[in-house]
């Protein structure tokens, strides 16, 4: 019985993180509300990290070849994220200390809107950390994008307020 339960286990957080990493995941809208509201801490990159951590523990429990590797490799992926969410939170927090006012963070968003659609990609975001001072490794740069809510579901974009809301809180989080 106790195999059994793990397996439930692993396959509810198996389909939790490919819904979390697959943004097109059909059904998507419907859930993520859902998620969001009683699973909070995956808002966060350190959440999907416990989460990540605690399904491949269950699944290097069942001492299988296969269990071991695929458990080992997603426990490995939850500490990567929860390590590369602390760092770049550091980084995140010692820009904001560095005083950038509302007019200079607004006039570099307005910058990396080349398209001047009010929103900016992750290559545009990119683009607007370096302008910032920031000085962000690629993965960084993902984790902070995945962090700001975008426009829609469907269109992976934020807006300059959005960003503004996200970066005052910034240093209020335990970390990103």
């Amino acid at each position: 019985w106790i195999g059994a339960l793990f397996d439930v286990y692993i396959f509810f957080f198996g389909v939790l993180v490919v819904f979390l990493e697959w943004k097109k995941f059909p059904g998507r809208d419907k859930y993520n509300m859902v998620i969001h509201t009683y699973f909070h801490f995956l808002d966060y990159i350190w959440g999907r990290g416990v989460l990540y951590f605690v399904a491949g523990s269950l699944q290097f429990s069942l001492f299988g070849l296969l269990d071991l590797a695929v458990g080992g490799f997603m426990c490995f992926v939850g500490i990567l994220y929860i390590i590369v969410g602390k760092i770049a939170h550091t980084k995140f927090v010692n820009a904001k200390e560095a005083m950038l006012s509302e007019h200079t963070i607004a006039a570099k968003f307005n910058e990396a809107d080349v398209e001047d659609k009010g929103s900016i990609n992750l290559e545009q975001f990119e683009i607007m950390t370096k302008s910032l001072g920031m000085e962000l490794e690629k993965r960084e740069v993902e984790i902070a994008f995945l962090e700001i809510p975008k426009v829609s579901d469907k269109e992976d974009r934020i807006t300059l307020e959005s960003f503004k809301n996200w970066w005052t809180k910034a240093d209020t989080l335990d970390f990103v």
